[in-house]
């Protein structure tokens, strides 16, 4: 089992970069998920307990919003649509692998991984800065921002400061750190800086310490004072085009749900209903992860999934660590569709299985 939670967290960091298409562009299988598979096909985890329970509810209602709408799209859409459901299926399963697995083990490879990101990153970001060739790719084009292996500074902004989370609780080691931060506020991703804000708050709160949150919030405006300037949009913290496309886009989901409020118009087929074509990377999700849900699965889907956050909260609110990380995914997930990206989903479990059932102590939180 050591050696798969090795593989697996190896794999992590290649991120977007190893694209395996199925059924054309309209569906890819990442490197990260065929190690997910095989871990699962490897470990044989037993799904059982209220986190089961409430995942095979969500699970549930996403099947029923599929067949509820089945008539309205080629069975070739529903296939790919029902694909979904068996990743998010898939990457939960990870909570009950990791459950038995060392967790200082673990916490030292998804350090690690970290760090194998934020460097790629860094040299990306002094080597690589105009990124704007990825277009071509249906990629955004960045100008002087730290993307990353994920090709998104959102989602990179995302993945690192769950590592700076884990690192600052359990190593802190001032050159990870350092290495980590840099890295993050290189990505000049609001909602990161928000998570990154709420998180250590958060941590600064349960652990009674004004010092962390004052520290932390003097750390965020230093950063914004002597970040460098570039003649790009994306570098301007006070850019305005993101943020009226955002709220456009929050309008189209509240739009397209009330299509169809009770059952939704169907698990993922949020590109199809949308109009939007397979080359888009980001056609197959809203800007918000819950308003996705509302809107693809409608109040019943909705209101299982709540549960299972819910669940899910319950389970890890014994570990800083896990409540710090949660609160940072579900503010970033009001900005993007980070609830449903791949590798937050795979930390967040991995996260709440090592960390879950085990009482929080000094060197374990």
């Amino acid at each position: 089992m050591k050696y798969l939670v090795i593989l697996l967290l190896v794999v992590f960091p290649f991120g977007q970069l190893v694209r395996l298409p199925l059924f054309g562009t309209e569906a890819v299988l990442h490197l990260n998920d065929l190690a997910v598979i095989l871990t699962l096909l490897v470990a044989r985890p037993k799904f059982s307990g209220p986190v089961a329970k409430a995942l095979g509810l969500f699970l549930a209602a996403a099947v029923i919003s599929l067949l509820h709408n089945f008539t309205n799209f080629t069975t070739r859409e529903l296939i790919i649509s029902a694909l979904y459901p068996l990743r998010f299926a898939a990457y939960a399963g990870l909570y009950f692998v990791f459950k038995k697995v060392d967790p200082a083990l673990t916490r030292r490879w998804l350090v690690l991984a970290t760090v194998i990101v934020a460097i790629a990153g860094l040299l990306q970001y002094l080597f690589i800065p105009n990124v704007s060739f990825l277009s071509a790719l249906n990629w955004d084009d960045h100008y002087y921002r730290l993307v990353g292996p994920f090709l998104d500074p959102g989602f990179t902004g995302i993945i690192i400061l769950l590592g700076l989370i884990l690192a600052f609780l359990n190593f802190k080691n001032f050159i990870t750190l350092l290495t980590f931060y840099l890295a993050f506020a290189l990505t000049y991703s609001r909602a990161s800086y928000l998570a990154y804000l709420v998180s250590f708050v958060a941590l600064a709160w349960y652990k009674k310490s004004v010092k962390t949150a004052i520290i932390a919030a003097l750390i965020m405006g230093a950063t914004i004072l002597v970040l460098p300037k570039s003649t790009g949009e994306g570098t301007k913290l006070e850019r305005e085009n993101s943020i009226i496309a955002r709220l456009r886009n929050y309008q189209e989901s509240l739009t397209i749900w009330q299509k169809a409020p009770i059952f939704g118009v169907g698990f993922d087929t949020y590109r199809y209903v949308r109009g939007i074509g397979p080359e888009s990377h980001a056609g197959a999700g809203a800007d918000s992860s819950l308003l996705l849900v509302l809107a693809t699965t409608g109040v019943v889907g909705f209101t299982a999934y709540l549960n299972l956050l819910r669940v899910m909260w319950q389970t890890g609110k014994a570990s800083l660590v896990f409540k710090a990380s949660f609160l940072a995914i579900l503010v970033h997930s009001f900005f993007n569709n980070t609830l449903f990206y791949p590798w937050v989903m795979e930390w967040l479990w991995i996260t709440l299985g090592i960390l879950s059932e085990r009482s929080e102590s000094k060197d374990l939180v």
